[in-house]
């Protein structure tokens, strides 16, 4: 058969031309796309193993976090084993991120731009994190426990974990995804030019040569349709199992936020169980330092009681925001007396005063049979926390308790105000000493004494009274915490700042 009159063999070569052309470009085209999906697998390795950084980073910090809690030896011996497995993975991680891998193939190694952003000062990705797993394993060396917050790996650990050094993982990840993105966006470009080149071959061997390369040129273009299709449809099944996923997932979180109130609600359920064997070690103690005759031990004896009642009060301080966690902290308002609240108070406290040789004042400058409308329970907590606090963080000088005449949005009220004369509070710290598990930096305060608990319980109980809580301090001029209680309604008439004042104690 003869096309153009041309000679037969000339045809046939140019027959075997065209197929090998053909070949080539197809062969092309496939080792192309080839190169697209291992250039992709690869960088999606990259970006899952940066992200792992990222993860790792804020665990890390996670597990340093908790073991600068006081909380049990096995709690403690849990967190290390964790915050090793964390050292040892971030470790791989990232010495396989130097090579330009995911540490589970052949690394595609680092591009000029991605060898700056980890080795070039002054925010080296290299130096930072292993200042990092430098400062993690000089934690988890440390044998106390708890690890004090202020130890310079902590602070370290708890600084960069959370913010700079997540922010440079954050800013590799998204370097390697573009990066990645931009190579596999080439190898695409360069698959289409072979794509287009095959199919222009293929329709000049329909036009000049014979009709079946017409036939394999049609055929070739079912075969691409297909091959569309096939990942239009690999494609719509993905989105139903991300679909799925997503729903998977919301199940879980809520299965989990359910988990947690349950935690919160079993914890303040059994709060008098917890409480009742540390009371029974308190009265014990109590006992036994009265019946003691032995001055050498009335100190370990003294201590003893007094780390009792340290206890004691921590896991008070847990168990309340597990119950208003959990909601079941309900107001029971009753018409009380104030002067009677302070009067109780001032009972309470001026031992504890007097014996870290700190003066103790009252003052009182309200009506006889004045009354409040609260909860004497929650208020009387509320300033028992103030007390306490007041008391601790003064060395030296005196604390003072006193109730007067004041005014709630519009309404007539009693101020409750404890004074000390304690090194005082920035203002920069002042509304974060309210949130949970926060001191502030401050060497002169006890850190043994708590937790970080006792201001954000007396926030949230003001709230659900719906009192006004407030704080006037500046460093070195001590500090004054004031309460704000609505009168009863039977009690609500203008109160004058001249009524005369019961005397204040020295």
């Amino acid at each position: 058969m003869r096309i153009d009159g041309g000679d037969p063999t000339r045809m046939a070569w140019r027959y075997r031309l065209a197929l090998g052309l053909v070949a080539a470009l197809a062969i092309g085209s496939f080792l192309v796309l080839t190169q697209v999906i291992s250039r992709e697998r690869a960088t999606a390795g990259i970006i899952n193993v940066s992200g792992q950084q990222r993860f790792l980073s804020q665990r890390g910090a996670l597990f340093v976090g908790r073991l600068t809690y006081p909380v049990s030896a096995q709690d403690h011996q849990d967190a290390r084993q964790h915050l090793a497995e964390v050292i040892a993975q971030m470790r791989s991680n990232h010495e396989a991120l130097l090579k330009g891998g995911s540490g589970m193939g052949d690394a595609i190694g680092l591009s000029p731009a991605m060898a700056r952003l980890f080795h070039d000062e002054p925010s080296a990705i290299d130096r930072r994190v292993r200042e990092y797993l430098a400062a993690m394993e000089a934690v988890l060396t440390d044998p106390r426990a708890p690890i004090p917050r202020d130890a310079p790996a902590v602070a370290l650990v708890l600084r960069e974990g959370p913010g700079p050094l997540l922010d440079v993982l954050d800013h590799a990840v998204a370097r390697f995804q573009a990066e990645g993105e931009a190579a596999v966006d080439r190898l695409h470009d360069l698959h289409i030019a072979l794509l287009i080149a095959t199919l222009l071959t293929l329709a000049l061997e329909a036009l000049l040569i014979f009709q079946p390369m017409a036939t394999a040129a049609r055929r070739r273009i079912r075969e691409l349709e297909n091959a569309s299709l096939a990942l239009k449809a690999a494609a719509e099944r993905l989105e139903g199992e991300v679909a799925a996923r997503t729903v998977e997932l919301q199940k879980a979180k809520e299965h989990a936020e359910r988990a947690n109130v349950a935690k919160a609600r079993f914890l303040a359920t059994a709060g008098h169980d917890l409480l009742q064997p540390i009371e029974s070690l308190r009265l014990l103690a109590g006992s036994i330092t009265r019946r003691n005759r032995d001055p050498a031990l009335s100190s370990p004896l003294d201590d003893m009681r007094k780390a009792l009642s340290g206890m004691r009060g921590l896991l008070g301080n847990l168990l309340d925001t597990a119950r208003l966690d959990t909601g079941s902290v309900t107001p029971q308002l009753q018409d009380v007396d104030p002067a009677a609240l302070v009067d109780d108070l001032a009972r309470e406290f001026e031992p504890v005063a007097d014996d870290k040789g700190l003066g103790f004042g009252v003052g009182i400058s309200l009506p006889e049979g004045l009354r409040i409308r609260t909860d004497p329970v929650i208020t009387g907590r509320i300033l028992r926390n103030f007390l306490s606090n007041a008391v601790r963080y003064t060395p030296a000088g005196s604390v003072t308790l006193t109730a007067g005449p004041a005014d709630l949005d519009g309404r007539p009220a009693v101020r409750f105000t404890v004074a000390d004369t304690g090194p005082g509070i920035d203002p920069a710290d002042q509304e974060r000493i309210f949130a949970e598990f926060t001191q502030i930096d401050d060497a002169r305060r006890d850190r043994s004494a708590g937790v970080g608990l006792g201001l954000s319980i007396a926030r949230r109980m003001a709230q659900i009274l719906e009192h006004e809580l407030t704080l006037d301090s500046r460093p070195g001029e001590g500090a004054r915490f004031a309460l704000t209680v609505p009168l009863a309604p039977a009690a609500r008439r203008p109160l004058r700042s001249s009524e005369k004042p019961i005397p204040a104690d020295d």
